[in-house]
């Protein structure tokens, strides 16, 4: 399996361009900081076929903050992705 860890970035465009031209798909992780940047990308992404998948809204470690906290930063990504894209993440990468 391909995989992107935290964007959309700067780079994101491109690379779908690369992927659509070779009929590959991947999974991107993404950031809700890069989500709320980009959120055009996120879109795309998910149009294309491409999996998206939660990789928390700021990129904390998850075993220095609180159970509550874990579910905010994760519960906004999906909310956030699931507005843009109409669909729930079904899969996450922990920071």
């Amino acid at each position: 399996a391909l995989t992107f860890d935290a964007g959309p970035g700067r780079d994101t465009a491109e690379l779908l361009d690369i992927l659509k031209a070779k009929r590959v798909n991947a999974t991107f992780f993404l950031l809700g900081n890069d989500i709320q940047t980009r959120p055009q990308l996120v879109t795309r992404e998910a149009m294309e076929g491409h999996e998206v998948g939660n990789h928390s809204w700021t990129h904390p470690r998850l075993t220095e903050v609180s159970d509550a906290e874990i579910r905010r930063e994760l519960s906004r990504v999906q909310d956030r992705v699931k507005q843009l894209t109409g669909r729930t993440p079904t899969l996450m990468r922990p920071p």
